[in-house]
């Protein structure tokens, strides 16, 4: 019991400070700029801002050569996006992304084709994160703003606590409570927004919402960059984008990201899907890469390093469940670009619509209670829920 209390207030510091730290932010970009900041590092809506000439300007210090940069762009390892006006252009983000190309290509290790299908993966990564809330129309009302967040809330909660008590355990009654009083918070704050009009906003109300709407921005976007920081580490570590890890440490945006232990069975599968597209690439670790041809060592080792590596990575449980696949490990059923394999379940499904990843409402739910279990508990939904409902905004 005491160790729980001890747990709840190091969280509710940890969650104080970091509000504090945004309160900051949001004071000082209304000072500087007379509004708060946006961050959208990868909303596709500015992309029109950020063109090749400007994206060489934002990589150059990193001893990248014009040539080797007008190469990575020419063979489309960093590829172009559009908004939904049909303008051109690369992400904020893809700053990071051309950095880390630089160093992959230049490490000799990587095709250009494996270099592609990492990038490829990676923003496939940043698209799922994305699901957590869309970005906002840009000049939108703020008020009309926060309160499609909520509503968004409201129906994404209901529908996973249904999935839940559809398929429910006894261990899971802790998770349905806890989320129910997210929801009760979300619906106070509905409730609360629903007593004003935006033609008659009082100012109080107003600055209220512009703050809630800033620090729920910021926590999405620290989310996002998180999940696309951990990813970016483990591939500069050597890791194929394909391993999943049931295990890990990192720091507060994704950095120093530490592997504890790789589960195999969800790397294999997401291995699988991606031969299944023509992604043909070894599976790769720091140490060892696996092909058809069976596991390579990347450095002659002594039989006492062979077994520490066998150790640190479960080698053992990665050979038993590539001999449980067998040949279809290597040599996956192609599947066409409406097909996908569900990465919850491994069920193949047809895709019916453009954002569908998951076979099931069920399955989305599991991927998304795994999702925020992963993260730190500033960082995770139910935090936030857990504030909001705590101090939602009151005239």
């Amino acid at each position: 019991m005491e160790a729980n209390a001890a747990a709840s207030n190091l969280g509710q510091a940890t969650q104080n400070i970091y509000q504090a730290v945004v309160d900051e932010l949001y004071e000082q970009s209304v000072l500087d700029n007379g509004q708060p900041q946006e961050f959208r590092l990868f909303d596709r809506e500015i992309c029109g801002g950020l063109d090749t000439s400007m994206l060489f300007g934002m990589v150059e210090d990193a001893g990248m050569s014009r040539e080797q940069f007008d190469q990575i762009i020419s063979l489309e390892i960093i590829p172009k996006v559009s908004d939904s006006r049909g303008n051109g252009g690369y992400l904020l983000y893809a700053e990071r992304q051309v950095r880390t190309v630089k160093n992959l290509q230049d490490s000799g290790r990587y095709t250009t084709a494996e270099l592609r299908h990492i990038v490829s993966k990676w923003n496939e990564k940043i698209d799922w994160s994305l699901e957590v809330v869309p970005y906002d129309r840009e000049g939108g009302v703020e008020f009309d703003l926060y309160q499609g967040h909520i509503e968004r809330e409201i129906e994404d909660l209901k529908r996973h606590i249904g999935s839940l008590e559809r398929g429910h355990s006894p261990n899971l009654d802790a998770t349905i409570r806890q989320l129910n009083e997210q929801l009760d918070g979300f619906e106070k704050t509905s409730a609360w927004m629903r007593r004003y009009s935006t033609e008659t906003l009082p100012e109080k109300v107003k600055a209220r919402v512009s703050r809630a709407l800033f620090r729920l921005r910021w926590v999405n976007e620290i989310v996002r960059i998180s999940d696309a920081e951990k990813f970016r580490s483990a591939i500069m570590q050597g890791f194929s984008p394909e391993v999943a890890f049931s295990s890990y440490e990192s720091d507060f945006i994704g950095g120093n990201f530490q592997p504890a232990r790789i589960d195999w069975h969800c790397t294999l599968i997401e291995f699988q899907r991606s031969r299944s597209y023509g992604a043909r690439f070894p599976l790769r670790t720091p140490d060892f890469d696996l092909s058809e041809e069976g596991l390579e060592l990347r450095a002659v080792l002594s039989p006492e390093e062979y077994g520490r590596v066998f150790d640190r990575w479960q080698a053992g449980e990665l050979l038993r469940e590539a001999q449980r696949l067998g040949r279809e490990l290597w040599h996956p059923p192609s599947l066409s670009a409406n097909t996908l394999i569900c990465p919850e379940c491994s069920t193949i499904f047809p895709r019916t619509a453009a954002k569908r990843r998951y076979c099931s409402d069920k399955c989305r739910s599991r991927a998304k209670q795994k999702r925020w279990r992963d993260r730190d508990p500033e960082r995770a939904r139910q935090t936030i829920a857990r504030y909001w409902s705590n101090s939602y905004p009151e005239e």
